[in-house]
Protein backbone atom coordinates (compact mmCIF):
# COMPACT_ATOMS: atom_id res chain seq x y z
CA UNK A 1 0.00 0.00 0.00
CA UNK A 2 1.49 3.32 -1.00
CA UNK A 3 0.70 6.70 0.44
CA UNK A 4 2.02 9.26 -2.00
CA UNK A 5 5.77 8.62 -2.38
CA UNK A 6 6.04 6.58 0.82
CA UNK A 7 5.69 2.79 0.74
CA UNK A 8 3.93 1.07 3.63
CA UNK A 9 6.65 -1.03 5.26
CA UNK A 10 4.16 -3.32 7.00
CA UNK A 11 3.55 -5.13 3.72
CA UNK A 12 7.25 -5.80 3.19
CA UNK A 13 7.86 -7.29 6.65
CA UNK A 14 6.47 -10.71 5.72
CA UNK A 15 8.54 -11.19 2.60
CA UNK A 16 11.71 -13.24 2.49
CA UNK A 17 14.97 -11.28 2.36
CA UNK A 18 16.57 -11.23 -1.04
CA UNK A 19 20.16 -12.35 -1.25
CA UNK A 20 22.41 -12.43 -4.24
CA UNK A 21 23.02 -15.77 -5.78
CA UNK A 22 26.45 -16.96 -4.64
CA UNK A 23 27.15 -18.21 -8.14
CA UNK A 24 26.85 -14.62 -9.40
CA UNK A 25 29.95 -13.51 -7.49
CA UNK A 26 32.78 -13.06 -10.00
CA UNK A 27 35.64 -15.45 -9.48
CA UNK A 28 39.14 -14.18 -8.96
CA UNK A 29 41.92 -15.28 -11.29
CA UNK A 30 43.69 -18.28 -9.91
CA UNK A 31 40.48 -19.66 -8.41
CA UNK A 32 40.37 -22.59 -10.80
CA UNK A 33 43.10 -25.17 -10.98
CA UNK A 34 43.67 -24.28 -14.62
CA UNK A 35 44.31 -20.56 -14.04
CA UNK A 36 46.33 -20.92 -10.82
CA UNK A 37 49.74 -21.84 -12.37
CA UNK A 38 49.47 -18.95 -14.83
CA UNK A 39 48.58 -16.49 -12.07
CA UNK A 40 51.40 -17.75 -9.82
CA UNK A 41 53.92 -17.54 -12.65
CA UNK A 42 52.71 -14.00 -13.37
CA UNK A 43 53.30 -13.05 -9.74
CA UNK A 44 56.79 -14.56 -9.71
CA UNK A 45 57.61 -12.87 -13.02
CA UNK A 46 56.36 -9.53 -11.74
CA UNK A 47 58.43 -9.94 -8.59
CA UNK A 48 61.58 -10.74 -10.57
CA UNK A 49 60.90 -7.92 -13.01
CA UNK A 50 60.46 -5.36 -10.25
CA UNK A 51 63.74 -6.41 -8.64
CA UNK A 52 65.54 -6.22 -11.98
CA UNK A 53 64.20 -2.70 -12.48
CA UNK A 54 65.40 -1.66 -9.01
CA UNK A 55 68.83 -3.23 -9.50
CA UNK A 56 69.25 -1.64 -12.93
CA UNK A 57 68.19 1.72 -11.50
CA UNK A 58 70.75 1.48 -8.72
CA UNK A 59 73.49 0.49 -11.15
CA UNK A 60 72.55 3.52 -13.26
CA UNK A 61 72.72 5.73 -10.17
CA UNK A 62 76.22 4.50 -9.29
CA UNK A 63 77.28 4.90 -12.93
CA UNK A 64 75.97 8.48 -12.97
CA UNK A 65 77.76 9.19 -9.70
CA UNK A 66 81.03 7.78 -11.02
CA UNK A 67 80.87 9.57 -14.37
CA UNK A 68 79.13 12.89 -13.78
CA UNK A 69 79.33 13.70 -10.08
CA UNK A 70 82.71 12.42 -8.88
CA UNK A 71 84.75 11.07 -11.80
CA UNK A 72 88.22 11.18 -10.24
CA UNK A 73 87.69 9.01 -7.16
CA UNK A 74 89.28 5.58 -6.64
CA UNK A 75 87.13 2.51 -7.25
CA UNK A 76 86.82 1.81 -3.51
CA UNK A 77 84.94 5.10 -3.06
CA UNK A 78 82.36 4.05 -5.65
CA UNK A 79 81.89 0.74 -3.83
CA UNK A 80 81.30 2.62 -0.58
CA UNK A 81 78.80 4.89 -2.34
CA UNK A 82 77.00 1.87 -3.77
CA UNK A 83 76.72 0.24 -0.33
CA UNK A 84 75.45 3.41 1.32
CA UNK A 85 73.01 4.45 -1.39
CA UNK A 86 71.49 1.01 -1.99
CA UNK A 87 69.06 1.00 0.96
CA UNK A 88 68.00 4.59 0.29
CA UNK A 89 67.42 3.88 -3.37
CA UNK A 90 65.33 0.86 -2.45
CA UNK A 91 63.26 2.82 0.07
CA UNK A 92 62.61 5.74 -2.26
CA UNK A 93 61.92 3.83 -5.47
CA UNK A 94 60.72 0.44 -4.21
CA UNK A 95 57.18 1.61 -3.46
CA UNK A 96 56.51 3.24 -6.84
CA UNK A 97 58.08 0.32 -8.75
CA UNK A 98 56.05 -2.30 -6.88
CA UNK A 99 52.91 -0.20 -7.30
CA UNK A 100 53.43 0.06 -11.05
CA UNK A 101 54.18 -3.65 -11.33
CA UNK A 102 51.08 -4.50 -9.26
CA UNK A 103 48.88 -2.38 -11.51
CA UNK A 104 50.37 -3.90 -14.64
CA UNK A 105 49.88 -7.39 -13.22
CA UNK A 106 46.28 -6.69 -12.27
CA UNK A 107 45.47 -5.39 -15.75
CA UNK A 108 47.08 -8.39 -17.43
CA UNK A 109 45.49 -11.04 -15.23
CA UNK A 110 42.21 -9.26 -14.56
CA UNK A 111 42.56 -9.58 -10.80
CA UNK A 112 41.95 -7.08 -8.06
CA UNK A 113 44.76 -4.50 -7.91
CA UNK A 114 45.19 -4.84 -4.16
CA UNK A 115 45.40 -8.62 -4.37
CA UNK A 116 48.01 -8.51 -7.13
CA UNK A 117 50.08 -5.84 -5.40
CA UNK A 118 49.98 -7.72 -2.09
CA UNK A 119 50.99 -10.95 -3.81
CA UNK A 120 54.03 -9.29 -5.39
CA UNK A 121 54.91 -7.46 -2.17
CA UNK A 122 54.59 -10.65 -0.09
CA UNK A 123 57.32 -12.35 -2.11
Amino acid sequence: MTHGAVTDLAEDQHTEPRFRDIGAIPKMPGSSSRERPRFISSIVGAWLGSHLVLIAGHVALVFFYSVATAPDLPAAEYAIFAERSGPWFSILFGGPVFYAVGRLLSKRTGSDERRAAMAVWTL
